[in-house]
């Protein structure tokens, strides 16, 4: 008389087939919406220093001429000077 095998046995082993799948394939899923949600913080962190690296940029660009500017006046009034002391050093 031949054994069969349990059928039932091949059914649970089916279902934990199924099931196996079913987790990997969510993990799966999982994970790429990880990496998608990684990758677009990472563009929104380099967006935002770029955006800050502009404007300390910009802002070290308008100290530079404020700094020119000043330093342009200083010489003037060192040149007034100058001439009120070569004036003044005539005069005498």
């Amino acid at each position: 008389m031949p054994v069969y095998p349990d059928v039932g046995a091949w059914d649970e082993l089916g279902l934990i087939g199924v099931i196996a799948f079913l987790l990997v394939k969510e993990g799966a899923s999982w994970f790429r919406a990880k990496e998608a949600a990684e990758d677009q913080l990472v563009a929104t962190l380099v967006a935002d220093l770029r955006a800050t690296q502009k404007d300390l940029l910009e802002k070290l660009f308008e100290l530079h001429n404020r700094q020119h500017e000043d330093l342009t006046a200083v010489r003037s009034e060192l040149e007034g000077i100058r001439e009120q002391l070569e004036t003044m050093a005539r005069d005498r």
